[in-house]
């Protein structure tokens, strides 16, 4: 069971029954596609669904209510042929926040290196320490990620065991794929930088800043939003020194990508004067979205 069992009875969240972690919502978009054979679109997303939902990923246990949600939407581009397919991947996943029928995002990626070959009634076969096949290594490679990232925001550290599963498909695939996205020398924002990021010891306080940013902020924002505040915000100074020292790290990207809306809302209420500090911190680490920031301290 996880460590942090005892944390989450007392929220009322124990994982007592047995069943698979992920609820997984799986859509296959083949507009682009010139192939008169459609049936093998529906097969593929069921396939998908099925191999995300069925897995047991774990070891620990999972009520029905507790699944992890995600998403995983495929787009297939027009340079696919009958089996061999290249596509564009948006993979979200989320985490519910104690007390509240809001869930936060924990992950919003776009994968634009995904390319694998798929049949009719293909199997879909993951061995964790053996190179199967493409498909089933890039969905076991974001399985682990999503629920490394969940596991993260319960407990300081507690994604490690999946991680580290995530490096090992990442080496495997580099190996062993013919595909893009597996190594070092390809794009910062490819699959064999997430895996570098969540085992890398610098990223370590950034892991640290999703416990606290999730467990002792947002858990504890409907009892005590002031100083739930004050915890993101310590949470989003961990992440600063992480950029400073790793600026084109794509899992804090990743962060803001995920959770910029997320923050005008924190932020566009309480303290005044930690509110400033939070929007003038936010612009300097993701200047990208500024403009949504500048919002807060009109509000």
């Amino acid at each position: 069971m996880r460590k942090f069992l005892c944390i989450i009875a007392l929220l009322g969240l124990q994982r007592i029954a047995s069943a698979q972690e992920l609820l997984c919502n799986v859509e296959v978009n083949a507009e682009r596609v010139q192939s008169q054979e459609r049936q093998i679109f529906e097969e593929m997303e069921n396939a998908i669904s099925e191999f995300m939902n069925t897995t047991k990923w774990t070891d620990d246990e999972f009520e029905e209510t507790e699944k992890i949600k995600c998403n995983i939407l495929i787009i297939l581009g027009d340079q696919s042929t009958v089996n061999n397919f290249q596509a564009n991947v948006q993979i979200q996943s989320s985490r519910p926040v104690y007390g509240t029928d809001y869930e936060t995002t924990m992950l919003n990626f776009f994968d634009n290196k995904w390319g694998f070959s798929y049949n009719i009634s293909q199997p879909l076969i993951f061995a964790e320490n053996t190179f199967t096949t493409e498909l089933t290594s890039l969905l076991a490679f974001y399985a682990y990620a999503i629920i490394g990232m969940d596991y993260d925001s319960f407990s300081k550290l507690g994604g490690n065991p999946y991680f580290e599963r995530v490096r090992n498909i990442a080496a495997n695939s580099e190996q062993q794929s013919s595909g893009r996205g597996w190594t070092a020398m390809s794009d910062t924002r490819d699959r064999y930088w997430i895996s570098e990021n969540m085992n890398n010891t610098r990223f370590i306080e950034y892991r640290e800043a999703l416990y606290e940013y999730h467990r002792l902020g947002m858990d504890t924002f409907v009892d005590d939003p002031e100083n739930a505040r004050k915890v993101i915000f310590g949470a989003l100074e961990k992440i600063e020194k992480v950029r400073e020292a790793l600026p084109t790290a794509v899992m804090v990207n990743s962060f803001f990508d995920s959770k910029a809306a997320e923050l005008v809302n924190i932020f566009s209420q309480g303290d005044p004067a930690l509110r400033e500090q939070a929007i003038e911190l936010l612009i300097r680490v993701d200047p990208t979205n500024a403009n949504k920031y500048k919002k807060a301290l009109k509000q």
